[in-house]
Parts: C-alpha cells; sequence; structure tokens
C-alpha cells in the first residue's frame, strides 16, 4: 500500500493520505527505516501521510507498536489511534502513545443521535484528546445534525457518508474518499492532514 501510494503522492502535492498498519507491521523491525527511506527516495514529505493504528493491531506487541511510531513520528509522519473506546484497554494505550489524532469509534457516533447516553462518552473522549493536546476525529457521521452537534461540542474533525462516499482512484490505489471536515473552520478536506502545509 505504502508503495502504491507514494507515485500518487508525487503527482498531487495537495493530497494527504491516511493508511493503516496491521500488527503483523510491528514485527518487522525494518519496516520504519524502509518507509522513511522510500519517502525521501520520492521527495514526499512524511507529514502528508497519517498511520491508524487499532487496540486490536497493538494489543499483542505494544513495546513494538511504540518503537515504531517513535521511529516514524521522528521521521516527520503522523499517526492516529483508530477506533477509540472500542475497546477496555482504549485509555491505557493513548497514555503509552499519545498520537497525532484520536478517532472517536464509530459506534458512539452513530448510535448518538438516539441515545443521549453514547454522546456523553463522545463528549469526554474529545475532552480527554484535547487535554492531552492531541485532534479528535468522529468517524461514521451520517447526518448533518450529527455533524452540528459535533461541531458544538467542539470536535476537531469528522468522517463519514454525510460528507462524501468511498471511491477508488487511478491506478488501483484504493483510497477513503470520506472526507473530514474540519467542524471549527466548516472546512472540507481529504484525508484529515488536508491541503494545508506540513509543520
Amino acid at each position: 500500500m505504502i508503495i502504491k501510494a507514494l507515485p500518487h503522492l508525487s503527482a498531487n502535492h495537495d493530497l494527504h493520505l491516511a493508511i493503516n498498519l496491521s500488527g503483523q507491521s510491528f514485527a518487522d523491525q525494518t519496516l520504519a527505516d524502509f518507509i522513511a527511506a522510500s519517502f525521501k527516495a520520492a521527495h514526499v514529505e512524511p507529514c502528508r501521510v497519517t498511520f491508524e493504528i487499532t487496540e486490536t493491531a497493538m494489543i499483542s506487541n505494544l513495546p513494538a507498536a511504540r518503537t515504531m511510531m517513535h521511529q516514524l513520528r521522528g521521521a516527520g509522519f503522523r499517526f492516529a489511534l483508530d477506533d477509540f473506546g472500542a475497546g477496555f484497554s482504549s485509555f491505557n494505550y493513548l497514555k503509552e502513545l499519545i498520537p497525532n489524532y484520536l478517532k472517536i469509534d464509530g459506534s458512539f457516533i452513530r448510535d448518538a443521535e438516539n441515545d443521549r447516553s453514547k454522546w456523553i462518552f463522545v463528549e469526554m473522549m474529545n475532552d480527554i484528546a484535547h487535554r492531552l493536546k492531541i485532534k479528535s476525529i468522529a468517524e461514521y457521521v451520517e447526518f448533518e445534525t450529527t455533524l452540528g452537534k459535533l461541531r458544538e461540542i467542539g470536535v476537531d474533525f469528522a468522517q463519514g457518508f454525510c460528507l462524501a462516499s468511498p471511491d477508488r482512484r487511478p491506478g488501483s490505489l484504493p483510497l477513503n474518499k470520506r472526507k473530514t471536515a474540519a467542524l471549527k473552520r466548516g472546512l472540507e478536506i481529504q484525508a484529515f492532514s488536508g491541503n494545508r502545509r506540513c509543520a
């Protein structure tokens, strides 16, 4: 996936991507150096890629996940903790890893329209993220009303069919084109780094 993504990133300097890392990736001690070298050779800024990792992927080897995150963040890449809140150990992993982004699990967002208790958890997770200076992302946003409520409680970004549907780019590179909206600015951007310059 990473190799397939590089030509698209080289051709479109405004493109930012989110790429999933599996649990098996953390077992490969050479992967971080390979990724960094590949981006350097292609003259692509690492900050245009955010790697998404789930609790399930980390649970088998937290030390290896922490080491790889440290190496890749040192090279300029960003990380998102995906499906946050879905497992009982989520807060422990958040404490251990401190990612750039926290993606609030879509099950809380999807059910929040009809279940006030879900909103309590969304508000709590968003507050924890901000206290740790982490940007929050709400998954599975399907309705404008949900988007409005997320804006009211201060969630930073949102993903879901309310914004755009999945798509596939040329070259057989599967991309999730469910755009992410920056809620505070009301700005629609691709991935969740958008078109802003790397900082």
